[in-house]
């Protein structure tokens, strides 16, 4: 159920969800509150409705860590892949959050890389990492996105492997 209050010249909804839980959201107009209160308790009853907020308060650099203390263990060579989180934790696209990320900031991250002299195999394993953990906190941490923003079409060609 839906109730929506003005409070201070703004409209906030809540919806109360299964056990107790709530969604808020603040709007200027009563339609606009309104209409997004229908559209979720008609995603809630069919359930299609996915929550963003743990997304929305984790940034890349909290995944790439988590992702380094509880998945690593399981990989062959740990240390090489160590090396490489290590390298994305030092940028500046490590600082944003994960509801806030766009295929866009990982064409920079690749473009900054190609300026520092990074082959294109090493950008593209790097793009990986950052995909595999970014779907990872999709799947099993509850960290739910409409889609993963590292796409494959932003990946470099490589050169041929040696014979």
């Amino acid at each position: 159920m839906a109730y929506i209050r003005k409070r201070k010249g703004k409209f906030t909804v809540a919806i109360r969800k299964k056990y107790g839980q709530r969604i808020y959201k603040t709007f200027d107009l009563k339609s606009d509150a309104l209409s997004f209160a229908k559209e979720t308790e008609l995603q809630i009853q069919q359930n299609r409705y996915r929550d963003i907020s743990e997304a929305s308060k984790t940034s890349l650099k909290l995944v790439l860590h988590r992702y380094l203390r509880e998945k690593i263990k399981d990989k062959s060579d740990k240390r090489r892949e160590r090396s490489k989180y290590n390298v994305i934790l030092r940028s500046d696209i490590c600082k944003k959050i994960l509801t806030d990320l766009r295929t866009s900031d990982f064409a920079k991250y690749r473009d900054t890389r190609l300026e520092e002299g990074m082959t294109n195999s090493t950008i593209n394993r790097e793009l990986s990492c950052m995909r595999v953990a970014i779907q990872t906190s999709i799947d099993e941490w509850d960290c739910w996105l409409p889609e993963n923003p590292v796409k494959s079409s932003i990946k470099l060609t490589e050169n041929p492997a040696r014979e």
